[in-house]
C-alpha cells in the first residue's frame, strides 16, 4: 500500500524562464513569414524607394501597385482545401483575392487570384467547377486548374473573358 501512495505523489516539474514575446501583429503589418512545406521563408520585399508616380491603386486589393501589374490580366488558380491532405497550402498569402466555396460533399476549395502580387509557388492545384469558371471569366482572369468535372471543362471553351 505504501508503494502505491509513493507513486501518486506529485513530482517536481522543472520550470523555464518566460520567453519574451513579440508584439501581436496589427492591421496593416506585413506578414512576418510565408509557409513553404518544411521551411519558413521571409516575405517578399518591396523594391527600395519605389517611384510613386508609377504606382496606382490595385484593381483587386486597392493597395499601391506598379502600373504594369495593375494593367495585366489576373491569374486565377484553383487550390485544394481538404484537411489534412492539402495542408499547408502554398502561395495564398500574396493573392489579391481568395474565394472559398463548397466544391462537393461539404469540402471547400479556394480560387486564389493574383494581379498585384505574384506567388513563386501555388498549390496543391485542383480541378475546375462551373461556378469558378464564371468567377474567373468575370475577372477576365487566366484560369489555372487541374482538370475538372465534365460540364466545367466543356464550358471553358465557351467563355469569353475579353467581352466583359
Amino acid at each position: 500500500m505504501a508503494l502505491v501512495a509513493l507513486r501518486l505523489l506529485p513530482t517536481a516539474v522543472p520550470t523555464r524562464a518566460p520567453t519574451p514575446t513579440a508584439r501581436p501583429p496589427r492591421v496593416g503589418d506585413p506578414p512576418r513569414f510565408a509557409l513553404v512545406p518544411g521551411q519558413l521563408v521571409p516575405p517578399p520585399q518591396l523594391p527600395p524607394n519605389p517611384d510613386l508616380s508609377q504606382l496606382v491603386a490595385g484593381p483587386l486589393d486597392g493597395l499601391p501597385t506598379p502600373r504594369g501589374a495593375a494593367l495585366r490580366r489576373p491569374l486565377a488558380i484553383m487550390v485544394e482545401n481538404y484537411a489534412p491532405d492539402a495542408r499547408p497550402q502554398t502561395g495564398l498569402l500574396p493573392a489579391s483575392v481568395v474565394f472559398e466555396t463548397i466544391a462537393e460533399f461539404g469540402v471547400t476549395r479556394f480560387m486564389a487570384v493574383y494581379q498585384e502580387h505574384d506567388a513563386p509557388l501555388v498549390g496543391p492545384v485542383r480541378s475546375a467547377r462551373v461556378y469558378y469558371d464564371h468567377w474567373a471569366e468575370g475577372l477576365r482572369a487566366i484560369f489555372v486548374h487541374a482538370g475538372g468535372n465534365s460540364d466545367a471543362v466543356a464550358e471553358l471553351w465557351t467563355l469569353q473573358p475579353d467581352q466583359h
